[in-house]
């Protein structure tokens, strides 16, 4: 009953309506009769609680299942700054419970977070497989606001490979997303940020001043300082390439008085520092970058961060040269070489610190537990702890090695699944029966008298087993070279065959044959439709036509058409000769699934198989 019905109920329920319902459930009310007072009572609560309490725990339960939600989407953006196994899970857990209660608007933004995940991680291929997948699951169902972060993660890997086309394109879309979003200036500002520095690296510095102020413009609505504070240094840097020194150096000030304003911001400060001394040794004013680089020095070492101790010896030993200070230059040198030469890992030097500490907590609490419980039975109580402690601490232990071990486990699963996939598809591509009736037809052509036929196909075919052999062994290689080497089978096929089939291969205008795919891919479709479609249909000639479009810039599509016997047809002939494709289901498994391939019988006989295949950047 809902929340609708509910209210109908409710409206009817006047005083003289409940009355003429009684009635007509109950019958007429006689005097002093218990009973039907008691009824009458009951009803009344099925009218009125029963619908509430329905409605109550309804709600209640759809409060929960956001709360966990809200708590796994937190939880995961939170985890994937600081532990990146642990965040694997939450992301796991969260797509789990989205795909557990349908809910679309939670699983797009699981795809984010992976999307997240893998761009920490550096992993590319996978964090824009995972963007693209929510784009489209917002798309489809109006999830707007869900589209601004994907775009930007897209603009983000594209501008870490060096694609600043892509990126720029991709980056203005979500800054297009986020200008409609009031709640998002953060992001935007962010956005421009990024676009900033693409502009910057392509040398179109007018262009990057213009989106680094608008960057900052939108950080100051929401007094965003680490983006006020990258906007100005980038401002910074764009005036001291251009030599204009009093501006750069007016701009680096600003930066550090945003960074002064961090939270533990010691090391960022400390290359604004770096940064404003580099200024001052342009403008030859040696002394007062000196200074600077010594109030930098002590922010580092304070920070611990050796790398940047290291940077700023060697601007000192650069600055104490400049000014003709060779002896201070020489100290300089010796303390930027015994940094870099240091043994102590600075992460080696954290964690006995830590260690340190948890030590000294351990004993303080020791000392307290020993004077709070100093009455009967100190001993015995004190022994019943410390055995629980470590006890707790094995089985605290225990599982994190169990998780460590489980997770690095199932990832080398993973990567020797995929191997074995990899020699699968080079397995399967080199079909044995077409090895074997090709060389069967070079022979019989040798034995025909035809020498300079079999010599063009003995020619075709070994630069097709080259090719293939040479490709199965890339990540990808371009839409360009997969046409060459399915072309090439498809010629010699037609020769084998004496000319049994005629084919088409056609590229839409908006196609670029340059762009990457994973190699050999159609083949096996091609072959499916030759061996499985057309060859068993003796009534006409068969006809094979490949179209290939690019709907958007991250996937091509390819429809293969056959006119032969049809696939229920083919179908039910492989199950009488117990004989499956395997390249076909390996294929499908490398392109993501059986959604990425779509098969249709046509109504007039033969085949249609349509492939969605992304483009790897």
């Amino acid at each position: 009953m809902n929340t609708a019905d509910n209210q109908i109920i409710l409206a009817g329920c006047t005083l003289e309506g409940i009355k003429k319902m009684r009635i007509s459930i109950f019958g007429a009310p006689k005097r002093n009769d218990l009973l039907h007072l008691i009824k009458t009572i009951f009803f009344l609560l099925l009218v009125f609680i029963l619908p509430i309490t329905i409605n109550t725990v309804t709600a209640q339960k759809q409060h929960v299942n956001d709360s966990i939600f809200s708590v796994l989407d937190s939880l995961a953006k939170q985890q994937i700054d600081t532990d990146l196994d642990q965040a694997l899970l939450t992301l796991e857990a969260h797509r789990k419970q989205a795909e557990k209660y349908n809910n679309l608007y939670q699983l797009a933004l699981a795809y984010r977070n992976y999307s997240l995940y893998y761009l920490q991680q550096a992993d590319y291929l996978n964090s824009s497989r995972y963007s693209l997948e929510s784009i489209k699951l917002a798309k489809e169902n109006g999830f707007t606001r869900l589209m601004g972060v994907n775009y930007n993660n897209l603009g983000v890997i594209a501008m870490r490979q060096g694609d600043f086309e892509n990126g720029k394109e991709y980056l203005e879309k979500a800054i297009a997303i986020y200008e409609q979003q009031e709640y998002k200036i953060d992001a935007l500002s962010h956005s421009y940020q990024t676009l900033a520095a693409i502009s910057y690296s392509e040398g179109k510095l007018d262009k990057a001043q213009q989106q680094f102020e608008l960057g900052y413009k939108y950080a100051l609505r929401t007094n965003n300082i680490k983006t006020l504070a990258s906007c100005s240094n980038g401002l910074a840097a764009l005036h001291f390439r251009k030599e204009e020194y009093q501006k750069a150096l007016k701009g680096y000030q600003k930066a550090l008085s945003y960074v002064r304003q961090f939270e533990n911001g010691d090391k960022e400060t400390a290359g604004i520092l770096n940064n404003i001394a580099i200024v001052y040794r342009n403008m030859e004013k040696y002394d007062k970058a000196i200074e600077t680089l010594k109030e930098s020095l002590v922010l580092a070492k304070k920070s611990d961060s050796k790398e940047d101790i290291k940077k700023t010896y060697s601007l000192l030993n650069k600055v104490y040269k400049a000014k003709g200070d060779l002896s201070n230059a020489l100290i300089a040198l010796e303390y930027f070489t015994a940094y870099s030469d240091s043994i102590v890992d600075q992460n080696t030097v954290n964690e006995i610190y830590r260690l340190h500490e948890q030590f000294q907590a351990s004993e303080r609490k020791a000392e307290i537990e020993q004077l709070t419980n100093e009455n009967d039975n100190l001993e015995k109580h004190a022994a019943l702890r410390f055995t629980l402690f470590v006890v707790s601490s094995l089985l605290l232990i225990a599982t994190l090695l169990f998780v460590y071990f489980y997770n690095r486990q199932s990832k080398l699963k993973i990567k020797v699944k995929q191997q074995e996939l990899e020699q699968k598809v080079l397995r399967a591509q080199m079909n044995p029966h077409f090895i074997f009736n090709s060389l069967n037809s070079i022979q019989r052509l040798y034995i025909e008298g035809k020498e300079d036929l079999a010599n063009d196909y003995m020619a075709d075919f070994s630069h097709l087993l080259r090719g293939i052999l040479n490709n199965s062994g890339k990540n990808a290689i371009s839409l360009e070279e997969e046409i060459q080497i399915t072309e090439l089978y498809l010629q010699l096929e037609q020769m084998r065959t004496d000319n049994q089939f005629v084919f088409t291969i056609h590229l839409s205008p908006d196609v670029n044959p340059k762009k990457l795919i994973p190699p050999l891919i159609i083949q096996p479709y091609v072959e499916n439709a030759i061996w499985h479609g057309i060859l068993p249909n003796k009534k006409k000639k068969g006809n094979i036509r490949i179209e290939i479009e690019q709907p958007d810039s991250s996937i091509f599509t390819c429809r293969i058409t056959d006119n032969g016997i049809g696939y229920s047809t083919s179908i039910q002939q492989k199950e009488n000769k117990k004989n499956t494709s395997k390249g076909m289901a390996i294929t499908a498994q490398r392109l993501g699934g059986e959604k990425a391939v779509v098969i249709e019988s046509k109504e007039e006989g033969g085949t249609t198989i349509c492939l969605t295949i992304p483009i790897i950047r």
